[in-house]
């Protein structure tokens, strides 16, 4: 591989499982690394409950989720090139680790081909609930003024509501066919003090 070649390091995992924290950790502890989000090019969680449940009855093709610009922003970075920030529009200079965290993985073709290294964050689904869970409760606390607790409720049970028809099984599916294709799997139930530096540990081993 080129000198001038920077690396695509894919971390993956399931809603909760603490994926963005992750990221986020290593981008500040790795020398030359940065971050890069496939939802700030396309937000699933945005689409409506009846189009992903169409989504899943038709075969859950993932390639339907078309992101051009993505794909190209990862082959910039990877050549060493700037991009704009998909949502500021700021030049973003590339590093040397591009630290891409994506649901999807190797699954998703258009970005898979600029995959270098995939990481798997391996944790027990109800953990992840748990986690998203209290988050999402915790939002909720801090904005108490703006919102009353029944709408609070509301959203928490249509979500709830949601995860038991669908997203449950979504998340299963996400385990075993991303999940399998992983590089690296790392424990999900460390805590971000050990699960960053182990992770980092295995991106250099791989990517020096």
């Amino acid at each position: 591989m080129p000198d001038n070649t920077n690396y695509i390091v894919a971390i993956a995992g399931p809603v909760g499982g603490g994926k963005t924290s992750l990221v986020n950790g290593i981008a500040a502890t790795l020398k030359d690394s940065m971050p890069i989000f496939f939802d700030h090019y396309e937000q699933i969680t945005a689409k409506s409950m009846e189009s992903i449940r169409k989504w899943m009855q038709e075969g859950t093709v993932v390639d339907e989720f078309s992101v051009p610009q993505l794909t190209v922003d990862l082959q910039r970075l990877k050549r060493g090139e700037s991009i704009r920030h998909p949502q500021t529009q700021l030049l973003t200079p590339a590093s040397k680790y591009v630290l891409f965290e994506t649901p999807f993985g190797r699954l998703h073709r258009a970005t898979a081909e600029q995959i270098d290294l995939m990481v798997w964050i391996d944790t027990p689904l109800d953990i992840a609930l748990a986690r998203k869970s209290r988050e999402l409760v915790g939002i909720f606390l801090n904005e108490r003024p703006l919102a009353t607790d029944r709408d609070s409720l509301a959203w928490l049970h249509g979500y709830f509501s949601n995860y038991v028809e669908a997203i449950g099984s979504l998340l299963k599916l996400q385990q075993n066919r991303v999940g399998s294709q992983a590089d690296v799997v790392v424990d999900g139930q460390l805590s971000q003090e050990e699960l960053i530096p182990t992770t980092i540990q295995a991106i250099k081993h791989r990517l020096p």
